[in-house]
């Protein structure tokens, strides 16, 4: 899908275009993904952009591509995807938005249970609350990511 939508990201970020192949183009998509709960849930997920798991779904997956992608290599998007838990805990955080974050969160989350990667990825954004994400390198989020793998499994 996200090649097949050649969109830049100003272009993704309107959410026009969402909401028409929600509604118009592929709504039955949108159905049998999701039951209809009530007009609120219903609401988010044919209207609302984002990479949240409730969230349009088009612009979630095009915006979990995007944020994954290396050029053409789709090798860690499919690896996000592989598993729903890893998708829905790290796209739901803000530091989803950096790719380094994201992929050191896959390299070492990969193969652990569901409540640890719910654990780790929950813990991981505290700890992002006293550090400076983007001046940490990529050896030192594994090994920060791990410890907190660590310890989420021996809870």
């Amino acid at each position: 899908m996200h090649r097949a939508l050649r969109l830049t990201r100003r272009q993704a970020a309107q959410p026009g275009i969402w909401r028409f192949l929600t509604v118009v183009h592929c709504p039955q998509l949108v159905r049998h993904r999701w039951q209809v709960e009530g007009w609120s849930a219903t609401r988010s997920r044919y209207w609302t952009p984002g990479v949240r798991h409730d969230s349009n779904v088009f612009s979630r997956l095009w915006w979990i591509a995007e944020l994954t992608r290396d050029g053409d290599d789709y090798g860690l998007t499919e690896r996000v995807f592989s598993r729903q838990t890893l998708a829905i805990q790290i796209f739901v955080r803000n530091y989803a938005w950096n790719r380094r974050a994201v992929a050191a969160l896959v390299d070492v989350l990969e193969d652990a249970q569901s409540a640890v990667i719910e654990r780790v990825t929950r813990e991981f954004l505290g700890v992002l609350g006293t550090l400076v994400l983007e001046a940490l390198a990529t050896a030192e989020l594994r090994a920060m990511i791990a410890d907190l793998r660590r310890d989420a499994e021996r809870a």
